[in-house]
């Protein structure tokens, strides 16, 4: 008898239509989320008050740094997916994805040697090929297989996805992701 794999858990929504004009709020982990991306630089201000949201950053490794190339270089592919805010976290990354009605430009690159090109505009592809360019550069697999998703439905959601972003440095100390 063969040895059955496990049922991976369906993370994307059932039927849900991931190309929809809309927001979404995307995390993708580091495998076993080891620390390689940076690490959270928590300063003192010039009176050597405690620290606040304004000195509290994140400084990235050369690892971080080619993450952060990497995604201000792919979202130039789209026309239809761009990303809203992003940060780069110690072992993970938050992005907010807006999906528009546009298309894929004319000059999408291949990926690898497959003739593949980034003609598909759903949410899921975009971070799975983001995913193969980052690693592809890095040289190695940085992020786990799968990643987490979160269809913004209003414009509180958005501002509030966009504070959470924002302020993620300074709540790293209490973040599940640490």
């Amino acid at each position: 008898m063969k040895n059955q794999l496990p049922q991976r858990k369906q993370l994307r929504l059932n039927k849900y239509d991931y190309s929809k004009t809309g927001a979404y709020f995307v995390t993708m982990c580091v495998v076993d989320r080891h620390c390689i991306l940076g690490r959270i630089h928590v300063g003192v201000d010039a009176l050597g008050d405690p620290p606040s949201k304004q000195n509290h950053t994140v400084e990235l490794s050369s690892i971080g740094k080619s993450v952060e190339v990497q995604l201000h270089r792919f979202s130039q592919y789209y026309d239809n997916i761009k990303i809203n805010r992003y940060i780069v976290m110690p072992n993970h990354i938050h992005m907010i994805l807006i999906v528009s009605n546009g298309s894929p430009r004319a000059s999408t690159p291949t990926i690898d040697n497959k003739n593949q090109t980034l003609a598909d505009k759903t949410v899921p592809r975009f971070v799975s090929t983001l995913k193969r360019f980052i690693h592809k550069e890095c040289g190695f697999t940085i992020f786990q297989r799968s990643y987490n998703d979160r269809i913004i439905r209003n414009e509180d959601e958005l501002n509030f996805y966009r504070r959470y972003i924002q302020d993620n440095p300074i709540r790293w100390k209490y973040d599940k992701y640490n």
